[in-house]
């Protein structure tokens, strides 16, 4: 006999006598207190602060009047506020946790596996929210429509965003990537989120019940190797759509794309002034000057040459190890 659904509210919670009388009212409500008692089992003399409190958690309600007939209301909205409230307290516990292990010097590579559709794709709109310089995402078109919203408010924050679209894509409203950089597939991928080069969601084959989840991962040598596989595996066999890019000033956080971007943009006539953020042997450091050539080797290198303050320099990635600097953010400037 399979578990009975309702048991999974002790999660939230709620006793056993409040979870058999809200399934009371659920099911056979409107009830007043008499007949909850008389569905639901419980004693008559715990029946009065039971719904008490399952009023105080706004899952149930009351009609005006002398007496009281109690309803559920909608349990998704009713838990949804306890729901964010366990999500912004689990993401600030994150935080602190994150800014101690900078302060102590330690960090510690893990991986998460996540399940479940609503949890994987709360997870992919969590950290689309929190990118500051620089999305890659390749998802079906239903992926897509679900974070538009998210999609929209970070080109308007002047994120990066670089968006691989699947065949299903075609013919449907994409307008809402304006000033995105987009690609098309001829076939579907592996449904990838990068951001700011620092974490990695890769979506396992979601065609198949059994394997509904994603892996989650934010080790820097976890994160390059993802970035090299949305590279070579998702980036380079899609054909660009729409009517040529716009070439404008960005800032990236991968140093493959920023060279991608940077050698189109001087195909085009363009000269690029750049800002960069990384290390040198170990050190951090900030330079700016003139973009005088890239470099890119598949399988070997991708870098670009800045000439700054007469000297001329290599910059590579984040993982970078024959260049002179290792980049960890570019403002690239297009003139």
């Amino acid at each position: 006999m399979s578990e009975d659904p309702f048991e999974n509210l002790k999660k939230f919670g709620l006793t056993t006598y409040e979870i058999k009388v809200y399934k009371a009212i659920a099911l056979k409500g409107p009830l007043t207190s008499t007949e909850a008692v008389q569905y639901s089992g419980i004693p008559q003399p715990r029946v009065y602060d039971v719904i008490s409190r399952l009023l105080a958690r706004n899952l149930i309600e009351f009609s005006p009047g002398k007496k009281r007939v109690y309803k559920a209301r909608n349990i998704e909205e009713s838990l949804r506020n306890e729901i964010d409230t366990m999500e912004k307290s689990i993401s600030e516990i994150s935080r602190q946790i994150e800014v101690a292990r900078k302060r102590s010097g330690t960090s510690d590579p893990y991986l998460w596996i996540i399940q479940s559709e609503r949890k994987i794709r709360n997870e992919m709109r969590k950290n689309l929210e929190e990118a500051n310089e620089e999305i890659m995402i390749s998802v079906s078109y239903d992926e897509l429509k679900f974070l538009s919203d998210s999609l929209g408010e970070a080109l308007l924050r002047g994120v990066t965003v670089v968006v691989v679209l699947f065949p299903d894509s075609v013919d449907h409203d994409i307008s809402f990537l304006d000033n995105a950089i987009i690609r098309r597939r001829n076939g579907p991928a592996t449904e990838a989120l990068i951001i700011d080069r620092k974490s990695v969601m890769l979506r396992i084959d979601k065609g198949r019940k059994e394997l509904n989840y994603a892996i989650y991962a934010d080790e820097n040598e976890i994160v390059h190797m993802s970035s090299y596989y949305f590279y070579h595996t998702i980036w380079k066999p899609s054909i660009p759509i729409g009517e040529g890019m716009k070439f404008n000033d960005r800032t990236f956080s991968t140093g493959w794309l920023a060279c991608w971007y940077i050698q189109e943009a001087m195909k085009e006539g363009h000269k690029i002034q750049a800002e960069v953020e990384g290390k040198v042997r170990g050190l951090d450091t900030k330079i700016s000057g003139s973009v005088l050539d890239v470099l890119i080797e598949d399988g070997f290198r991708h870098s670009f040459l800045m000439r700054s303050r007469n000297k001329k320099l290599w910059i590579g990635g984040r993982s970078a190890r024959m260049e002179d600097v290792s980049m960890y953010s570019c403002r690239v400037r297009v003139k």
